[in-house]
């Protein structure tokens, strides 16, 4: 009777042992790869943000750049949305504080002639202004972006890689500057919508998680 009991309590102990090691292997699994559940739920979010040329930075339905009048620059039905894979998909308002935007850029000076409108810019040219605005080599500006006309697309590794360089006047790592003042301006534009920010930050922490961050916009 006494080795029988003895098996039984062999037999629990083990038993016992074996779950315990399995618990310890969940756990350090999870501390390791990321809890399951939480994956899952990361994978809807971002499934939930689709990223392409007809969605704007808030997941939202890419609005017309310039409403009223045909925009410079832009493609499909007044949109910064260019389809066909170009480059203009800043939405970038021209007013009295931002007319230089082109001679600050290095360019013709198309921009005093598009005062009081709206106009579609590659990244390249909003990066160097930005880059030279936090330089302290020209005024500050704030607000000019007109965000419900910038395609998500604006977020992705494919058009950030195209601007490492651009005109022959960047500044260093100026792309850093050109995505981090796009996503500040579209934040604050958002105006706490938790919708809206739930997808801009989910283009924009995609893209700080891509190689191309690491490499190019860290520098």
């Amino acid at each position: 009777m006494n080795k029988v009991l003895k098996f039984l309590c062999y037999v629990v102990l083990l038993v016992l042992g074996i779950i315990l090691i399995v618990w310890v292997s969940k756990q350090i699994y999870s501390l390791f790869s990321g809890d399951k559940e939480t994956l899952v739920k990361a994978q809807a979010m971002k499934s939930s943000f689709p990223m392409n040329n007809q969605v704007n930075v808030y997941g939202e339905k890419l609005m017309p750049c310039e409403p009223t009048q045909p925009t410079e620059g832009s493609q499909v039905n007044g949109t910064c949305s260019e389809l066909g894979g170009g480059v203009h998909q800043i939405c970038f308002g021209v007013n009295d504080k931002t007319k230089n935007f082109s001679k600050d850029t290095g360019q013709d000076p198309w921009s005093l002639e598009r005062e009081g409108k709206n106009h579609c810019m590659c990244l390249g040219a909003w990066a160097l202004y930005k880059a030279r605005q936090d330089a302290g080599e020209i005024k500050r500006t704030s607000g000019e972006l007109k965000c419900e006309s910038i395609p998500s697309v604006a977020f992705s590794e494919e058009y950030v890689g195209k601007w490492n360089s651009w005109n022959g006047n960047e500044l260093p790592g100026q792309i850093k500057n050109g995505v981090v003042a796009l996503y500040s301006q579209c934040k604050a534009q958002a105006k706490g919508d938790a919708k809206k920010l739930a997808a801009l930050n989910s283009y924009y922490n995609r893209l700080r998680n891509s190689g191309l961050y690491k490499k190019a916009i860290r520098g």
